[in-house]
């Protein structure tokens, strides 16, 4: 189980990452452009027990996924970019285990994870 939730969180910093140079790149050729750039979209870091993160798949035909970083990704007209280090199995106690709070360390430290 903690490998499949490793990989899993690992493909969820992929895809961060490709959202936040997508964005770069986007903002990059807009001023390249002559065109005013778009606004900053806020980037959030998740860090949650597994409520955080909870499947609610399938509740009704007009729903996708109806966890909390779903619906925040969804927010305000600039949608919020969101890094997501919580993982439904996650026990309360593993959150302020060492690893996890190494992983939160990495995660700030990580430039990958900020746009300038």
């Amino acid at each position: 189980m903690r490998d499949s939730i490793k990989s899993e969180l690992a493909e969820r910093t992929q895809a961060h990452q490709a959202r936040i140079a997508a964005f770069q790149s986007n903002r990059a050729q807009m001023l390249a452009a002559g065109a005013a750039p778009p606004a900053n979209p806020l980037v959030l870091l998740a860090h949650g027990d597994s409520w955080f993160d909870y499947p609610l798949n399938g509740n009704d035909v007009t729903l996708g996924t109806t966890d909390i970083i779903a619906q925040l990704e969804t927010m305000g007209a600039i949608h919020p970019l969101v890094q997501n280090i919580s993982h439904f199995g996650d026990a309360t106690t593993e959150e302020m285990s060492l690893p996890k709070q190494q992983s939160l360390i990495q995660s700030l430290q990580d430039k990958g994870h900020k746009y300038t």
